[in-house]
């Protein structure tokens, strides 16, 4: 959850008097009363999600998905890089899924790729959400 949605929730509960009912509530029970909050706790869940930005529906293309498998692989080898841990069964499993990228020898060498292959994602994500929009 981000933090708008939750200031708008709050907001639309503060504003119904959601707390003040709830208590009345827990004090004297009331079905109707109970299903009131219930309605308002709903409608505070719907007004907030609509204040939210949408984050865009990219298509899973076979680009996206080879530049994915490239930036995991690459976490995988800085990882072990860092850590002194093994990923070598796990790089080689998806080196026979179809890796199309040398493994660097050197850690800065992996360092740039990564960076470099996070800018691909990103382009490739806004080109998409553009042709979207048109």
């Amino acid at each position: 959850m981000n933090r708008v949605y939750i200031q708008h929730r709050i907001q639309y509960l503060v504003q119904h008097g959601f707390a003040e009912r709830l208590q009345n509530l827990n004090s004297n029970w009331n079905p109707e009363v109970a299903e009131e909050l219930d309605g308002d706790f709903q409608r505070a869940r719907k007004l907030a999600s609509k204040q939210c930005k949408r984050k865009p529906n990219i298509a899973l293309t076979a680009q996206l998905s080879s530049l994915r498998i490239k930036k995991n692989n690459l976490v995988q080898i800085i990882s072990q890089y860092k850590t002194g841990y093994n990923y070598s069964a796990a790089i080689a499993l998806q080196a026979r899924r179809g890796t199309d990228f040398l493994i660097p020898s050197k850690q800065d060498e992996c360092n740039v790729q990564l960076k470099r292959v996070h800018s691909d994602i990103r382009r490739l994500k806004r080109q998409q959400q553009r042709i979207e929009e048109t």
